[in-house]
């Protein structure tokens, strides 16, 4: 980590990505960020576009491995270890979207036991083996699983817009004069007296 006592290190515009930044797939800012002097004067390294980035200690591998990718040029604290691949031999979305997917697996038999913060054993993912078929196959896998990311977002936004739709018909019959109504012909209860909250 580039030393916090050198002003000259921090508030820079390169993207320095910590654990709490780990919460979505592709990563191009950070809520920190460090200079080009940090880079040159200090142990931190700058990764380039489509490099994976992996949480490697921190306590929310307790049921959680935060996994991303780079989208443009980052760098990364002490708790997290970054893979660039050979693409000639193994796409690095490939690799990316295998982790994800086997994320479980590498909590189960990747994570130290008796520690104070959950960590992963040393070299663990270096020394990862795993199915490595042609490039051509890659591509494939790769297409496929975006083919079916794009129809799940899709799936996603229909619902945000039918919610708000849902919402605003709500809020048009909810209105004075038909709760009103509602009370000539009932009564009103917190939800509470009504309903139990597990």
């Amino acid at each position: 980590t580039p030393s916090k006592s050198n002003a000259s290190f921090w508030n820079g515009n390169i993207p320095w990505v910590s654990p709490k930044d780990m919460k979505i797939d592709f990563i191009s800012d950070a809520e920190d960020h460090i200079t080009a002097e940090a880079i040159e004067n200090s142990s931190t390294k700058l990764v380039k576009p489509n490099t994976i980035l992996i949480v490697v200690r921190s306590g929310i591998l307790q049921h959680t491995i935060p996994i991303a990718m780079a989208s443009k040029p980052v760098s990364f604290n002490q708790d997290i270890i970054s893979i660039e691949t050979d693409s000639n031999r193994l796409l690095s979305f490939y690799l990316f979207y295998y982790l994800k997917s086997t994320s479980e697996v590498h909590l189960e038999k990747g994570i130290k036991k008796g520690v104070t913060v959950e960590s992963f054993h040393n070299g663990y993912f270096k020394n990862l083996v795993i199915p490595l078929p042609p490039l051509s196959i890659q591509h494939l896998i790769v297409k496929r699983i975006e083919e079916e990311q794009k129809l799940v977002n899709g799936n996603k936004e229909l619902i945000r817009i039918y919610e708000g739709k849902i919402k605003e018909e709500i809020g048009k019959l909810w209105k004075k004069d038909e709760r009103k109504e509602v009370k000539e012909y009932g009564e009103e209860r917190e939800i509470g007296m009504v309903a139990a909250e597990e």
